[in-house]
């Protein structure tokens, strides 16, 4: 016998991409979005702009549910904001 992942939904690594005008506190929705849609995930880039209050944020996920994409991305675009959000993800790295 061998142990198999039937129905088991792998992680799938992404890249998230947006422009926000403001800071994230402790108060904004976008924490809580990821912390429902991913298993981890960790800002790798932050560039402000020193003419306005705009920044461009990177993030690294690790998502959930590939299934679930849309329902993240309408969740993000809801936020008032935030703008030219980008999700990539990534391929499955398989080693020969």
């Amino acid at each position: 016998l061998r142990l198999v992942s039937f129905g088991a939904h792998p992680p799938q690594n992404a890249f998230l991409r947006f422009d926000l005008s403001g800071a994230i506190g402790p108060d904004h929705p976008l924490p809580a979005i990821l912390r429902r849609h991913c298993r981890s995930f960790t800002l790798i880039s932050l560039q402000r702009t020193a003419a306005s209050d705009r920044a461009e944020y990177a993030y690294q996920l690790l998502l959930r549910d590939q299934r679930s994409n849309n329902e993240l991305m309408t969740a993000l675009n809801d936020i008032t904001g935030l703008d030219n959000v980008n999700l990539t993800l990534q391929e499955e790295l398989l080693e020969v």
